[in-house]
């Protein structure tokens, strides 16, 4: 059996991508973009078991209060599990979501910036809700904008050290 995620990338509180469907829905789809709990609340009619959503404005280095305030009343009123990937500040930040609903995280830096704090939330949460980003070129992560380089297989190891078992890579 094959668990397909739907992705949905967020700025500003909106998706960023519209539904390609049948002719003549374009405005309907439209309007799904724009409103995060209808888009959701589609997804869940239509038996999706998880949404991936990614944080465009922290991606970019933009102040992003509005996009996670929106996945926080999104989590609590939808039952479906949101995956959310950021760039997490900290274990205080990624704790906060955790608690307030959101399923899973998927981080990337914080793992090599601060592996305490990340091997603390596994232990408290279980990695099935901590997920680790993997952006490989020539088997190499680049980490912190390319500050750092890990080899695949030693970055990985790092993850299993740290007690991860999921990368999204």
């Amino acid at each position: 059996m094959i668990l397909l995620i739907p992705s949905i990338n967020m700025s500003e509180g909106v998706c960023t991508d519209c539904i390609v469907g049948e002719s003549g829905m374009e405005n309907y789809y439209k309007e799904l973009s724009n409103n995060l709990m209808d888009l959701c609340r589609l997804l869940r009619s239509e038996n999706t078991k998880t949404i991936h959503i990614n944080d465009l404005d922290s991606l970019n280095n933009r102040n992003n209060h509005i996009n996670i305030n929106s996945l926080i009343y999104a989590a609590e009123e939808i039952d479906i599990p949101i995956q959310l990937y950021s760039k997490f500040e900290c274990y205080q930040q990624c704790r906060l979501l955790l608690e307030s609903g959101i399923y899973r995280l998927v981080v990337d830096d914080l793992a090599v910036k601060d592996p305490g704090g990340i091997k603390k939330l596994i232990s408290e949460y279980t990695p099935s809700r901590i997920s680790f980003a993997v952006f490989a070129k020539n088997w190499n992560i680049e980490i912190n904008d390319g500050d750092t380089t890990l080899p695949v297989p030693d970055y990985v190891e790092h993850i299993l050290s740290l007690g991860g078992n999921r990368i999204i890579f």
